[in-house]
């Protein structure tokens, strides 16, 4: 004799069985349910005033058979949520209609009592225990029938999942067997889930979950669910036999397989170690800009890549005050810097309110570790921006220079220049009345040179009709190197080279550079950037019919620019009034320019119009 959990009439077997339950509903609709009870009995029963209940937390009345109900001996009784139509499978008509029939897939417990439930009395059956259904299934539709031995209704070996389909419509798929013998009793053992080894990986990583392992004794289809963190509270973040996921913040996280039949599961769960990742030192704050008359929109933060390496910076964070000032700006995916570069963030894109009366800047990448932070500075004034200069220390600057080393012009004049540059150029703030000609102009750069052009140069060219004054002008290029010109007039017309072996400036041969013409007065003349590799023997040179800077082919350092396509190819295309000389000095031995070259870097050379 089988002990019941749950108290149950003495008789063996009870004379009425809940026999049936179609929990799932149909495909037709959820609501099509039934409940079918069987006599056990040879005499005929009536069944007028027994109760049915249901318990999903509490016990309560579901529906109440009327008087005059009679199940006849070894026969059935059907109490079905719909009559025959076209809201049921059912093609057998039901004893008893009633809308009261609602059969839960989650917490399922059904009482059968032979009179008022809750005076005291115990129920004649019991099916389910209050929990999942104990066989059926939701996917597939198949019905929860009793084993043919009866035995206590709470416990999971007195069910079995339909695998019969009696007295439904044509064309169904579900199995069930309404007013029926019950399908034969076929034993489903439950799934093996296997979630896999422990997994450890970094931040952002895509590791791959595997759940092919896993089994099933009757190789029944499987479902998978998987809940990638049980602590947030989502107890399905992904299904399938095998995903692939990335976790963006470090820590632990325990993952838990569900592995199901569609009538049983099985759970396994493995543990997942974030590692945090390894992010760059390399990218630093270099310049900010309070209080821009221009708008607060306008307001700015600057950051350089340092190193030689290009930086994704993507999900980074900028910020202000610690615990407090504006919300934090995450910066985009897919952001980069390449080596040696800058990224200017204004307060149109940020949000960051960078406050007049001080504040500071903080750089902090997806590990929550600071990166770069500014020092706090006081009292902003109108365009002045806060600077990092070559000592590491903050300094106020009248000059502006986002995207672009810093150029230190302070408001007092206590500091001398300092040419030796990492972020800036440091000068004393110097005034006057003179007014600097736009006329003279970088007119050609040697990146890369071959074996004809053995030294890199940079070529100024005054192409207004009076003589300029060079002295003090400067070239200075992206990382800062700078080459004052002293002692310098330039004549109308003429150009002036300055080799590398007297300028110490170097320009890139790789990821772009950009050159600067700046006056005495600190202001910027002209900036010339390429972004390309420079081809060796190739020069970058200023193109007057184009109004813009091309590659040639024929550098022509103290001469006017020459322009071709490959240096195998002899058509020349020439800018100027000198065309008759460009193409007789292409075709000059190069061995011959070299030597004269040699032996006039940093002259003058008059190429004035007739």
């Amino acid at each position: 004799m089988v002990t019941l959990t749950q108290s149950v009439r003495a008789e063996e077997p009870p004379t009425v069985i809940i026999n049936e339950l179609m929990w799932s509903g149909s495909s037709i609709s959820a609501n099509d349910e039934w409940i079918e009870l069987y006599n056990s009995t040879d005499e005929n029963i009536d069944l007028g005033g027994w109760q049915l209940t249901k318990n999903t937390s509490t016990e309560n009345l579901m529906l109440e058979i009327p008087t005059n109900s009679v199940i006849e001996a070894g026969k059935y009784f059907l109490i079905s949520n719909y009559d025959l139509g076209t809201n049921s499978i059912l093609n057998v008509a039901p004893d008893l209609i009633d809308s009261s029939v609602t059969l839960s897939n989650s917490k399922l417990e059904i009482k059968l009592y032979d009179g008022q439930f809750d005076d005291g009395r115990e129920p004649i059956d019991v099916a389910g225990d209050g929990n999942q259904p104990l066989a059926g299934n939701n996917i597939e539709k198949h019905s929860m029938e009793r084993n043919s031995l009866i035995s206590n209704g709470s416990l999971a070996n007195s069910w079995h999942s339909s695998s019969e389909q009696t007295n439904l419509i044509n064309g169904a798929t579900e199995l069930a067997t309404p007013k029926s013998e019950n399908s034969e009793t076929i034993i489903n053992n439950p799934p093996d889930a296997a979630a896999g080894a422990d997994i450890e990986a970094n931040v952002g990583e895509e590791i791959v979950l595997d759940a092919s392992e896993s089994s099933d004794p009757e190789n029944d289809s499987l479902t998978f669910s998987w809940d990638l963190d049980d602590s947030d509270g989502i107890s399905e973040d992904a299904t399938g036999i095998e995903i692939n996921y990335a976790y963006h913040q470090a820590g632990s996280y325990t993952v838990t397989l569900t592995v199901s039949d569609g009538e049983f599961a099985d759970t396994d769960t493995l543990t997942i170690d974030i590692l945090p990742a390894v992010y760059s030192d390399k990218i630093v704050i270099t310049e900010i800009l309070p209080r821009p008359s221009s708008g607060s929109d306008n307001e700015f933060i600057e950051l350089k890549n340092i190193g030689s390496e290009t930086i994704d910076i993507g999900g980074w964070q900028l910020d202000d005050t610690e615990n407090g000032g504006s919300t934090p700006f995450t910066i985009p995916v897919g952001t980069t810097i390449e080596g040696g570069r800058y990224v200017v963030f204004y307060k149109s894109e940020t949000k960051l309110a960078l406050n007049d009366g001080g504040d500071v800047a903080r750089l902090i990448n997806p590990n929550g570790e600071k990166v770069s932070r500014s020092n706090a500075y006081e009292n902003a004034n109108k365009d002045e921006s806060w600077n990092l200069n070559n000592d590491e220390e903050w300094t106020w600057s009248t000059q502006v220079t986002p995207g672009e080393i810093n150029y230190i012009v302070q408001p007092s004049s206590e500091n001398e220049q300092n040419n030796d540059v990492d972020f800036a150029i440091e000068i004393q703030n110097q005034t006057t009345n003179t007014d600097y000609s736009n006329k003279v102009i970088i007119n050609e750069l040697l990146p890369n040179p071959d074996d004809i052009f053995d030294e890199e140069f940079i070529e100024l060219k005054n192409t207004g009709d009076t003589s300029i004054n060079l002295e003090s002008w400067r070239i200075q290029d992206e990382s800062g190197r700078t080459f004052q010109i002293e002692n310098l007039t330039l004549g109308s017309q003429q150009i002036v080279t300055f080799f590398n072996n007297e300028s110490k400036i170097f320009l890139n041969n790789k990821n772009g550079e950009t050159v600067m013409l700046v006056w005495p007065n600190n202001q910027v003349a002209q900036t010339v950037t390429y972004t390309a590799d420079a081809e060796s023997g190739f020069s970058y040179a200023y193109d007057l019919s184009q109004n813009d800077f091309v590659w040639t082919a024929r550098p022509t350092p103290n001469l006017e620019n020459i322009f071709r396509d490959s240096q195998s190819d002899y058509t020349l295309v020439q800018t100027g009034n000198k065309a008759w000389l460009a193409a007789l000095l292409a075709l000059l031995s190069t061995f011959v320019i070299k030597k004269y070259l040699s032996r006039h870097s940093g002259t003058v050379q008059n190429l004035r119009k007739d």
